[in-house]
């Protein structure tokens, strides 16, 4: 019995150290696992650092351009209505400018007629006031 004791305290020993061996790289593979974990955790992050960075930028970008799309259409609008309102004063304007050339073309026929009769009654005048000079000698 004692030779079967000393046999299963030698075969303890001889399983004791490759349990311990087996333990240290256990440990050894957790420890490994909870790095892996963490750095892909961290790679994780990083990549939604980036993203949302990315997201941030162009929701910025969208949102200066839809100010911008806002201002342009209030400005569209606002030409569009100054048009109309230059469109519906258009037929105002070219009836005044019809009405004047109308205007013009009477005043320019109207003294035009009046001119010979001007010089006539310039040179009747200069003739009698030259025959009342020659009278008052």
């Amino acid at each position: 019995m004692k030779k079967a004791e000393e046999h299963l305290a030698s075969q303890q020993k001889a399983l004791t150290a490759p349990a311990a061996e087996f333990q240290k790289a256990h440990n050894f593979e957790k420890k490994l696992k909870e790095n892996l974990n963490f750095w892909r955790a961290a790679q994780v992050n990083a990549k939604a650092l980036v993203v949302t960075s990315k997201r941030d930028t162009l929701k910025a970008q969208q949102e200066q351009e839809t100010s911008a799309l806002e201002s342009k259409n209030r400005e569209l609008g606002t030409s569009r209505s100054d048009l109309n309102s230059l469109e519906a004063r258009k037929a105002t304007l070219q009836a005044q400018l019809e009405e004047l050339s109308v205007d013009l073309a009477s005043l320019k026929q109207s003294i035009a007629a009046r001119k010979p009769l001007l010089e006539e009654a310039e040179r009747e005048s200069k003739d009698l006031q030259n025959r009342y000079l020659e009278l008052s000698e």
